[in-house]
């Protein structure tokens, strides 16, 4: 008789939990230090984690509701806590993922809320430069370990990208055309993840490998080209940049992701500056959302990191497929785009399956070459 094949037992509820709800962090390895290490050392330590998230919380915050006590801003969040319970949710999604809290934001603001999509994103950048750069600050408490090349070259080249659509190309692109890119682009970054997660058993790093002259151009103009998606909708940037650097360099998804939250960070507060010190262009109602949703976001910006350093990469994908097919066909219903911008949006999607499944192809070559 042949021998009985074996069952793989199925998963209780606790080891589907433990998995795709508690996988780990990606930390910096301990450092070997010689001395004696003193008690503070020990107590940083020991409570990192809330460290991380306190600090942030606690500087933003002091600092809010002393401008706030100066200035009224409670009397707004009568006519605007609808953007801050938005942006509760937002600013977790944009600590936890790659796609930055605009990418709530936005849609919301100018689908939802009939906002202009110039005022959309400048909001967008205004509420990143807090949640985000927070977000990043848990990061660098916390010891998560982010891709560093991925995170000067690309604010360098995002920094340039962003500028260059401030002043020469957002004035010419029709509003509803800013909404069906930003939602094509988006929807995008989802075949991307869909691309990645196809995948299961390849090679991943925690840094790209054999870092040279043409890996670090590369760096730069995949910083500028999303910088000049961010410089449309306040996002994108984080976005392309994670999806080159997992795609084709096989980093790795929980070490990508909190290095495209800071990166988002420190492209908004470029954005952020660009209109208002450069521009003087940032409208009121932009101002009035920001100062309801500053308090929030830098709560639940760092949460979001914190929550999503502990997620397993599969959990966070879904919920990213989710959002971004929910933002697409929201999209789609309530702009009712003529057939020449349905066939521009559909003609992204298409163009950026090819590019990113190309990119998935190319990694592997990356590997084998970097082997040899």
């Amino acid at each position: 008789e042949s021998p009985a094949e074996e069952v793989k037992p199925r998963r209780t509820p606790k080891q589907f939990f433990v998995k795709y709800f508690l996988a780990g962090q990606k930390t910096k390895e301990d450092e070997v230090e010689t001395g004696m290490h003193s008690s503070f050392d020990h107590f940083v330590a020991r409570h990192r984690k809330a460290i991380g998230i306190l600090v942030p919380m606690v500087f933003v915050q002091t600092l809010y509701w002393l401008l706030a006590y100066e200035n009224g801003f409670w009397r707004l969040f009568a006519t605007r806590y609808e953007m801050s319970l938005v942006m509760m949710f937002g600013a977790t999604v944009g600590g936890a993922t790659a796609e930055g809290s605009g990418a709530i934001a936005f849609p919301v603001l100018t689908l939802a809320f009939k906002v202009p999509a110039t005022t959309a994103r400048d909001f967008a950048f205004m509420s990143q430069t807090i949640g985000m750069n927070s977000a990043a600050v848990t990061v660098l408490l916390m010891g998560i370990l982010v891709e560093k090349h991925t995170l000067v070259l690309a604010s360098i080249g995002g920094s340039l990208g962003t500028i260059v659509c401030l002043e020469f190309l957002d004035h010419r692109i029709d509003p509803d055309m800013k909404k069906m890119i930003f939602v094509s682009v988006f929807f995008s970054f989802a075949i991307a993840l869909f691309i990645l997660n196809w995948d299961k058993k390849r090679v991943t790093f925690d840094k790209i490998q054999n870092i040279d002259l043409k890996k670090a151009i590369l760096l730069l103009v995949v910083g500028f080209v999303g910088g000049l998606l961010s410089g449309i909708s306040g996002s994108g940037l984080d976005v392309f940049a994670f999806s080159v650097i997992t795609l084709l360099f096989r980093v790795n998804e929980k070490v990508a992701t909190p290095t495209t939250v800071s990166l988002a960070g420190i492209n908004s507060a470029v954005g952020f500056f660009w209109r208002h010190q450069m521009q003087h262009a940032i409208q009121p109602l932009a101002w009035e959302y920001w100062a309801v949703c500053v308090p929030v976001v830098s709560i639940f910006a760092p949460l979001g990191s914190f929550f999503s350093s502990h997620f397993h990469r599969q959990t966070l994908a879904i919920f990213i497929y989710i959002l971004e097919t929910v933002a697409i066909v929201s999209a789609f219903a309530i702009i009712r785009p003529d057939l020449v911008l349905t066939i521009i949006s559909i003609s992204i999607i298409i163009v950026a399956f090819l590019f990113y499944y190309s990119l998935a192809l190319f990694g592997r070559q990356f590997i084998s070459l970097d082997h040899i």
